[in-house]
This record gives C-alpha cells, sequence and structure tokens, in this order.
C-alpha cells in the first residue's frame, strides 16, 4: 500500500443495524476505536477490526504465507477476491495489527486463526477481465467479537458515486521493486473516477458494466501486492450514526504499484445476490 492521507472517523458505540429484506448486519458492525492518521502512518489499532489476512499452507507445517486479504461481514464469513483463491487458504487471521507471526500460534491475545471450512469462488470470474472477482470464505466456527476483531456493515444499495472518497486498507507491498512491506495495516483515501479512464488502462475489461469500480490514480498511491482481496469502503449515516460500509472488493491494478494507474475494484452492490445466495443458505 503506497501512500496515504489523514482522515478523521466518529463511531457510535450503542447502535442497530439492519437493512434490507433478508440480510440483518450484527449491531457491532462498521464501528471502531480511532484517531486521526497522519499521511503515511499506519492505521492506529483497532481502526479496522473487520481486516482479514488470508493463510496459506507451506512446506513448514505449522507456517503460513499471507498473500491475499479480505473482510469480515458476520461471524462465519470473511469476503475476498475470486483470483486470491488460485492457491488452498488454510486459515483466516484476524485482529491482526502487526505481521510479525508467521506460525499456527500468535502470542498476541486480540489475534483470532480460524480455519477455513469452504470456499465459494463466483463461477463467472474472468482472470482475463476480472469480472466476478469475488469469493466468500466460510469459517469452521464463529469467531468471537471484540474490540479488535468485528463485521464491517453491508447494505443493497448502490453507495458509490463519482468523485466521492473511499478508503482502502491492508497489509500489501510499500514498494513494488524492493517487495518491502509494512509492519502492519495501512490505509489510503482514493477518489472514485469514471470507469472510461480504467478503460484507457484496462481495454480487455468492459467498464461499463457496473462490477467494476474504478478509483485513485495518483503517482505514489495505490494498493499493491498483498492488498488483493482487501475491503474499499465508506462511511454512511442512515440515520442511525456513522457506519463504516463495504462497497468493493480490491482487485487489480498495474503490476507496477503507485505509478499513477487507477486500481480496479469488484462492486459489492452488483453482486448482491450471489453473496446473500451463499451466506443466507
Amino acid at each position: 500500500m503506497i501512500g496515504f492521507s489523514s482522515i478523521w472517523f466518529i463511531f457510535i458505540l450503542n447502535m442497530k443495524c439492519s437493512f434490507g429484506v433478508d440480510w440483518k448486519n450484527d449491531e457491532q458492525c462498521g464501528i471502531s476505536f480511532t484517531e486521526r492518521i497522519i499521511g503515511g502512518n499506519m492505521a492506529s489499532a483497532g481502526k479496522y477490526p473487520w481486516l482479514a489476512r488470508l493463510g496459506y499452507k507451506t512446506k513448514i507445517k505449522g507456517r503460513y504465507t499471507f498473500l491475499c486479504g479480505g473482510a469480515l461481514i458476520n461471524k462465519k464469513f470473511v469476503i475476498t477476491a475470486a483470483h486470491c483463491l488460485e492457491k488452498d487458504i488454510e486459515i483466516v487471521r484476524l485482529g491482526e495489527t502487526a505481521i510479525t507471526c508467521a506460525s499456527s500460534k500468535c502470542d498476541d491475545p486480540k489475534v483470532q486463526q480460524v480455519p477455513v471450512k469452504k470456499s465459494h469462488k463466483h463461477s463467472e470470474f474472468s482472470k482475463i477481465t476480472g469480472f466476478a472477482d469475488i469469493a466468500l470464505l466460510e469459517l469452521r466456527h464463529p469467531v468471537k467479537f471484540s474490540d479488535w476483531v468485528r463485521p464491517l456493515c453491508l447494505i443493497d444499495n448502490e453507495l458509490v458515486k463519482l468523485y466521492e472518497k473511499v478508503i482502502a486498507a491492508g497489509f500489501g507491498m510499500e514498494n513494488y521493486i524492493t517487495r518491502e512491506r509494512p509492519d502492519g495495516l495501512k490505509e489510503l483515501v482514493l477518489e472514485i473516477i469514471p470507469g472510461s479512464e480504467c478503460k484507457l488502462r484496462f481495454p480487455k475489461s468492459d467498464f461499463s458494466s457496473k462490477n467494476y469500480i474504478c478509483a485513485g490514480g495518483k503517482k505514489g498511491e495505490d494498493t499493491c501486492n498483498g492488498d488483493s482481496g482487501g475491503p474499499l469502503m465508506q462511511v454512511h449515516n442512515f440515520d442511525r450514526g456513522p457506519r463504516m460500509y463495504l462497497v468493493g472488493i480490491i482487485s487489480f491494478g498495474s503490476v507496477k504499484c503507485g505509478v499513477g494507474v487507477p486500481g480496479i475494484f469488484t462492486s459489492i452492490h452488483f453482486h448482491w445476490d450471489w453473496i446473500m445466495r451463499i451466506v443466507l443458505k
């Protein structure tokens, strides 16, 4: 994750979040304990308690490599990108603010590590165009909500509008040349831009489809390797106080991160019915 901006978030703790016909958000969704973030600094501990790191098995038993991110949406499901399922994901790690632990157990009591029961990849996912780059991970047992682990809110509304600000967060690389990674979670504020600007950079993808959200494009500010599958978020106040909502999934962009090419994100609203079929079955 390259380049970061300042932003204030205020969240109210004693609210209930319930929208849509079938989906009901947990009352703790989208709530975070925050402080102001100055450009280039790490996200404060607990700011994004729905952030997940996806652990892939290695040749060493009990050790994992973490190649993608995701977001917790309820006690049993994490949402991520379909292309993150090209290798077998064994565990999901939640509540982590530093990335120094790779073993099967972490000393940090805030961290919860849950095995993956089943992976659900969208059947229409295309590696060529990036269409339907979305997947769900069903956890073997429910997580326990805490100040460090709680879900992100969902709503069946098309929240994203042109030139509005959105927030991406992840543990990805800071430099694609040196492959340097931060010690912990970072955040980035992006602006939604027209799909026509992304079409110039990614001609194989059809940006007339509302599957895609196009954002960013400033030199030195970008998502990068390891951020894939992580959340694109917005703060909204639906008469119950401000909460953070999931609007997209980090999908793809330039191989050379931070060179001024926009990032592409998969729309949650466009795939709402698919998400609900799996989560509510």
